[in-house]
């Protein structure tokens, strides 16, 4: 995707409130492209899934402008990052703005750190009912906090229950 293809896409969105999945993955986005995105998006407040998977050139700039969409869209349940060049610097930039939204239920950071910083805490304390870190180098230690907050999180716990039972 190059620059006027996303401006067309900002300019669509502006003017279309009827898009509520958004599939952006491998489309070649930029921390610029996420920019404008967030921008269309701070307007319209509706998509519910967005994910711009495997675009390596959104790194911790555009990690930084989609934190912004974490808390003016309240309508975004799943948002997919897999691949997308973040490092811990911006997987914390976004778990802060998680710290202010009810609605994510799903994220995706396969292969995208190296190992979970210390502020999942907040983000597995409360509303994910999914949460896939695939691919991820995680220490004994960060496991055990990892699972100690899963056991605390009750929505979690009754998406997986079904599936445990069986």
């Amino acid at each position: 995707m190059d620059d006027n293809a996303m401006q067309a896409l900002h300019d669509s969105l502006k003017s279309n409130k009827s898009i509520e999945i958004l599939w952006l993955s491998s489309t070649d986005l930029t921390p610029d492209m996420i920019a404008c995105l967030v921008d269309a998006e701070k307007i319209r407040k509706v998509i519910n899934l967005l994910n711009i998977s495997h675009n390596e050139k959104i790194g911790n700039q555009g990690a930084k402008y989609l934190s912004e969409l974490l808390i003016k869209n309240p309508s975004l349940k799943s948002l997919g990052l897999r691949d997308a060049n973040i490092d811990d610097k911006g997987i914390t930039c976004i778990i802060e703005k998680l710290k202010h939204n009810y609605t994510l239920q799903y994220l995706d950071l396969d292969a995208v750190s190296e190992k979970p910083p210390s502020t999942l805490d907040p983000l597995l304390r409360k509303y994910l009912t999914e949460f896939d870190a695939t691919q991820n180098i995680i220490s004994n230690n960060n496991m055990v906090l990892i699972e100690s907050l899963l056991d605390r999180n009750k929505k979690l716990d009754q998406h997986l229950s079904p599936l445990i039972d069986k």
